[in-house]
């Protein structure tokens, strides 16, 4: 059975490592070369995603990303022990995310490249060589890979998996099947425009300055919940419009399993109020997630029972004057307001300081996720 190397899981940063693959009888490198792998570029870039290390060996496989606002191009290059070559390059979609899959099969002297995602135009992706010396001989293939590095690709990468030997077309529909039966979502027609690109920048420098700031006014405080409305919970949320006409998952900071079960021991004592702190600056860390896993994370415990982000925005736009202002609240709410006016946390109320967290996860999120840089 050929080795498969996969390096599997929600990846967060890919800016440089090396692999050594134990790859086995090189040889059957000539039946075929394949990987797979989902990418998020943090910027319109042509960058190296990962290359065999020189020096080990005279063969070498690279394979290029180059981004573009409005399209995109894969790009392989194999050459074998006696230096001939087989170069290959394919447009890809829009979409700034993408999950590729790439079969290359040596001794037939052909490449082929798939785009799996459900808003690719077509799976199995047009290919340009731009070199076909019949490659065969694989013997000294290096079995060390450089994954990024100096002047590569940076961004979000997860699933990656390398295989040598044959690896059939129908696994590869079986992968696209799977990938569409799982998607709630699809790129939508056309970039976001001009218009709500504006408005989201002009809102996203002010959220950043102010959760920069020691504390947060009053003001900026109402205005917070707002703008965090808008872009999470409208009828048509500001930032899921970016992810489907990018193509770009927006992952924010979620609560980790360590702080889930902190939190658990800490509630079977039964207290009457808990409040959850920052994401970013706690021995508990997070886990990157998509937002409505943001939304459902709990931000407070009232006798017990949880107010999530969500209930938490929604508290402040539509019944403190975010938005709205209204005395008809639930008892949960009533309670939540009543306690949390009472306290003070890092020298601010503690329903300020909530709110301050929630900004600062959120643009630490949107900036991990390369959003401003994609509406440049």
């Amino acid at each position: 059975m050929p080795p498969i190397v996969g390096w599997d899981g929600a990846s967060t940063r890919f800016v440089g490592a090396t692999a050594r693959l134990p790859f086995g009888q090189q040889s059957q490198a000539a039946d075929g070369l394949h990987f797979g792998i989902d990418l998020q570029p943090d910027v319109p870039s042509s960058a190296k995603v990962f290359e065999t290390v020189a020096g080990l060996g005279p063969a070498k496989l690279r394979f290029e990303l180059i981004a573009e606002r409005l399209g995109s191009r894969l790009r392989l290059e194999l050459v074998d022990d006696d230096g001939r070559r087989l170069i290959a390059e394919a447009p890809a979609s829009r979409s700034a995310g993408k999950r590729v899959i790439c079969r290359i099969v040596p001794k037939q002297d052909a490449v082929r490249f798939y785009e799996i995602q459900p808003w690719a135009s077509t799976s199995n992706l047009h290919v340009t060589y731009l070199a076909q010396e019949g490659p065969r001989t694989f013997d000294q293939f290096p079995s060390e890979f450089e994954l990024a590095g100096v002047g590569g690709f940076q961004g979000r990468a997860a699933e990656f998996w390398f295989r040598i030997g044959t690896y059939g077309a129908d696994r590869v529909s079986e992968l696209r099947d799977a990938t569409r039966g799982a998607a709630d979502w699809v790129l939508s027609p056309n970039p976001p425009s001009s218009e709500v690109s504006v408005l989201f920048l002009s809102q996203f420098d002010w959220m950043r300055k102010v959760s920069k700031e020691q504390s947060l006014a009053s003001d900026d405080f109402l205005r917070g919940s707002t703008i965090a409305y808008s872009w999470l919970m409208d009828r048509t949320p500001m930032l899921k419009r970016f992810e489907m006409g990018f193509g770009l998952q927006v992952a924010l900071p979620c609560q980790s399993e360590a702080s889930r079960s902190y939190e658990a021991a800490i509630l079977s004592d039964g207290p009457v109020y808990v409040q959850r702190g920052g994401y970013l600056e706690t021995p508990f860390g997070f886990s990157w997630g998509p937002i409505d896993r943001f939304l459902s994370d709990p931000a407070y415990y009232i006798k017990g029972t949880p107010v999530s982000n969500r209930d938490f925005i929604e508290v402040v736009r539509n019944k403190l004057g975010g938005g709205h202002y209204d005395e008809d609240r639930t008892a949960l709410q009533r309670d939540l307001v009543e306690v949390a006016s009472n306290l003070r946390l890092a020298g601010q109320g503690a329903l300020l300081y909530q709110m301050k967290m929630l900004l600062e996860s959120l643009v630490y999120g949107i900036e991990s996720s390369g959003l401003p840089s994609w509406m440049a």
